[in-house]
């Protein structure tokens, strides 16, 4: 991974459905524009691949604008992809920017990045020039299993 470039939506929103409040925890797609950095030295395969998670991303993200959000709560599973699409774009992402990235509260994202690190999908590294951040990795395991399963998605869809 190369840059240090990672964009995405901040804030907790908090929104009202059927008279109750709820934390909003939607999904970002991520867009040409929050990924300026250029495909360079990608198979055709990965860029398939790169592809396919940014359409799961989106799909995630439009299921929101249909159904309420109390029905969706995958924060595991929204950083895998994210951090499966930054790295195959060669982005770095900090600790910090996983809770702006998938919308989830901090205390959220935290321990759900710790379950990740616990299990053996994701890998922290110090900052050299900011002791205060870590970048998150994925592991070798988590990168050949969403390879697989974009393989998968592939193979289903046609896509």
């Amino acid at each position: 991974m190369a840059s240090s470039n990672s964009n995405g939506l901040s804030g907790d929103r908090k929104a009202a459905n059927d008279g109750e409040r709820v934390q909003d925890t939607r999904e970002v797609a991520l867009s040409p524009e929050d990924n300026p950095a250029p495909l360079i030295n990608l198979s055709a395969n990965q860029a398939d691949n790169l592809r396919q998670a940014e359409i799961l991303l989106e799909l995630r993200a439009a299921r929101r604008t249909v159904f309420p959000e109390w029905l969706f709560g995958e924060p595991g599973w929204n950083i895998l992809l994210v951090l499966y699409s930054k790295e195959l774009r060669q982005e770095r992402v900090v600790v910090s920017d996983i809770q702006k990235i998938v919308r989830a509260p901090a205390t959220t994202s935290l321990r759900w990045i710790g379950s990740l690190v616990k299990r053996g999908y994701i890998e922290e590294h110090p900052d050299p020039l900011d002791g205060r951040r870590k970048f998150l990795e994925l592991t070798g395991l988590a990168m050949a299993q969403l390879n697989q399963f974009m393989k998968i998605v592939r193979e289903s869809t046609g896509f």
